[in-house]
């Protein structure tokens, strides 16, 4: 698990949202990935953990958080996954659809 990431909150932070100013911080992650390590109890402001996502900050509060391990696959597996396939060539491929494919008509 990362170790706690903590942050005061400035002047230019008051009155916003606990989850706006961990996407600030975390750019590379999602707002609803961050609503994650709401529900899974990983975010304080001023030791008190935090419930809701929309909560205003004040500013000289401390928030803390704690972002979980992403887990990766360290390989991907392609599937075999029969086709019949109707056309082919250097630039185009053309299959029957299933549920599965993304088709366009």
């Amino acid at each position: 698990m990362h170790s706690l990431q903590s942050l005061t909150i400035a002047d230019t932070q008051h009155n916003q949202r606990v989850d706006q100013v961990l996407c600030e911080q975390h750019p590379e992650h999602s707002r609803s990935l961050i609503r994650k390590w709401l529900d899974q109890g990983q975010v304080w402001v001023n030791d008190v953990p935090v419930t809701k996502a929309g909560q205003k900050l004040k500013t000289g509060e401390v928030l803390t958080w704690r972002p979980p391990e992403i887990q990766k696959s360290d390989k991907i597996v392609p599937e075999d996954i029969p086709l019949d396939i109707c056309f082919e060539d250097e630039h185009v491929l053309v299959a029957p659809g299933s549920s599965f494919n993304v088709d366009y008509r």
